[in-house]
């Protein structure tokens, strides 16, 4: 599942952090939580699987966990690594195409973040989750989450656009983003525009993407069918938070030994 023209991915990773800003801190510490509950080791080996510009990544190795962060965007990666470099934290970033990731040794956890909607096929769906179990020891844990179907249509006929206007060392930055439902098919179509206004003129990039939410019985059956049990599941990373209260669904499934 290579990410290749997205300029999230690509002339815009600089400005991905910016744009998301994503609770990074608050999102580790549910990740701590969990491995308190559901795994005594003292060594973890964790597996971010489309770490992207490495902000979970960095978070937990400075949390002492040993990190290996693994996306297909070269030039998120690169961001990853100047932010490691510049907080003095070590991860192992690597650049590969997860969906044919094949790790010579195995982890306790796999994280994975923001990425399964990206996942349009069933195939790739079920390859993903196979390639997760294939990366765990056995009991190991996988935490994930992805957009519920029936939050997300709530979510999107209340505010179908999202905006950010940003001045930046590169410029003035302006991204709009607007979701249409296909209900039909159960898919959100989504249009990007990256506005930037320096100096040299303005550069406009424009791109169409398509997300594919889940429902949990979906998830139940795709972990369950790859070697995994579902333990827990939450509307967002948060105990507290129950499923079905947001557009989200936060998952943590163990590796069985069948």
């Amino acid at each position: 599942m290579t990410k290749p023209s997205r300029p999230f991915y690509n002339d815009f990773a600089w400005a991905y952090d910016l744009i998301i800003n994503a609770p990074s801190k608050e999102r580790c510490d549910f990740v701590d939580r969990a491995l308190e509950r559901n795994c005594q080791k003292e060594t973890v080996r964790i597996l971010d699987a489309g770490c992207g510009t490495g902000s979970y990544s960095i978070e937990l190795a400075s949390r002492g966990y040993s990190v290996t962060g693994v996306d297909s965007s070269e030039a998120q990666l690169r961001q990853a690594k100047e932010k490691a470099l510049d907080t003095g934290t070590s991860v192992n970033f690597e650049c590969h195409d997860l969906l044919k990731y094949n790790p010579t040794t195995k982890f306790d956890l796999v994280f994975c973040r923001g990425l399964l909607n990206d996942l349009i096929t069933d195939f790739e769906r079920k390859k993903i989750f196979q390639v997760f179990a294939s990366s765990l020891k056995i009991n190991g844990l996988l935490i994930f989450d992805v957009r519920d179907w029936e939050g997300s249509v709530k979510q999107k006929n209340e505010k179908p656009v999202n905006e950010k206007h940003l001045q930046t060392e590169h410029g003035n930055l302006h991204f709009i983003s607007e979701t249409t439902l296909n209900h039909e098919l159960r898919l959100m179509e989504i249009t990007e525009c990256h506005l930037l206004e320096s100096s040299t003129g303005r550069r406009n990039y424009n791109w169409n993407l398509t997300m594919r939410p889940w429902s949990i019985d979906e998830i139940d059956n795709t972990i369950s069918s790859t070697g995994f049990q579902l333990i827990e599941q939450y509307g967002d990373f948060n105990e507290n938070i129950r499923v079905g209260s947001t557009e989200r669904l936060i998952i943590v499934a163990k590796k069985t030994d069948v």
